[in-house]
């Protein structure tokens, strides 16, 4: 018996492929008058053999148009497997009432081509993806945009009304441009060049900043309701910012798991003092950290406390 891989069995099977007409129509989609194609139910394209069927040996686009998709849209490669990835945007739905899913696919910009209206979230993840200009102003949903190559935030939505925002995964330098009308909870920046955390969002609570090799410093969340994921420092030069996680980690652990009601703020002072600690305990030199201008009317004598420590080996690190 003579194995075939799945390569082989596609190229073998172009004879007995079925046809457009015949794979959208057993997906339920129905062809209107002005020649698109509408679906009242959830369509999800993410088979290596139907979306040889649907989309241009050459150049990869889709060979139908489709109109109203009274449901979710999906047409995405499903895995790092899949096969026929499409270029480009054209032959989108105009309309889309649930989720537009588009994951794997060869698509580097936003154009005209994208839907007029999606009802839930987007998910662009690993497309290539260099520029976020074009999408809506408002999402009812979550922004999937990981593993992308975005360097800025230029052109994301002004408002996301969903769970989250996955930026993980991208060159991005700086969280500005971040909508404040963000109504989740979960940001993930991890694998980014973020420098600081001064954008995040107030309602966030919860940022994922693992291996975000570029960053400098947390202080800017101090005083907000947000747990910090998984951080270590990948060298010696963002040691400092490891510290300050375990700081601020420390005084999160008093509360509760975050998403209740009765989460408090961490304080400012509280964290300082930690970090104080901290730094003692892992031996970092306290006095060449970049405190606050207003140390001394957080913590009382702080000046004088850090002039006892000058000369004293074993706070260098």
């Amino acid at each position: 018996m003579i194995l075939k891989n799945y390569t082989d069995f596609i190229n073998e099977s172009k004879e007995i492929q079925p046809t457009v007409e015949e794979v959208l129509k057993k997906k339920g989609c129905y062809l209107t008058k002005d020649g698109l194609w509408n679906c009242d139910k959830n369509l999800n394209i993410g088979s290596n053999k139907i979306r040889y069927v649907l989309l241009d040996k050459k150049t990869k686009k889709l060979k139908v148009k489709f109109g109203e998709i009274k449901g979710d849209f999906t047409f995405g490669v499903q895995d790092t497997g899949g096969m026929y990835p499409m270029t480009g945007m054209e032959g989108l739905p105009h309309t889309i009432h649930g989720y537009l899913s588009l994951s794997r696919n060869n698509i580097t910009h936003i154009d005209d081509n994208f839907p007029k209206f999606i009802g839930g979230k987007i998910k662009m993840d690993m497309c290539g993806l260099t520029s976020l200009v074009g999408l809506p102003d408002y999402i009812n949903g979550s922004l999937e945009v990981q593993n992308n190559k975005l360097t800025s935030l230029e052109g994301i939505p002004r408002k996301i009304d969903g769970d989250s925002i996955y930026l993980h995964k991208n060159p991005l330098q700086s969280l500005e441009g971040i909508p404040k009308n963000f109504n989740g909870h979960w940001l993930s920046i991890s694998s980014t060049y973020i420098k600081d955390l001064m954008h995040v969002p107030d309602n966030v609570e919860h940022v994922e900043i693992e291996k975000c090799t570029k960053l400098e410093t947390i202080k800017h969340i101090i005083g907000k309701k947000i747990a910090l994921g998984y951080y270590r420092a990948p060298n010696r030069k963002t040691k400092i910012v490891e510290l300050e996680v375990k700081a601020y980690k420390n005084i999160w652990s008093d509360n509760d798991n975050y998403g209740e009601d009765n989460i408090k703020p961490v304080d400012i002072k509280s964290f300082y003092n930690a970090l104080i600690k901290i730094m003692v305990e892992e031996r970092y030199s306290i006095e060449d950290y970049n405190w606050p201008e207003n140390i001394e009317e957080i913590i009382p004598n702080f000046k004088n406390f850090i002039t006892s420590l000058k000369g004293i080996n074993k706070f260098k690190l």
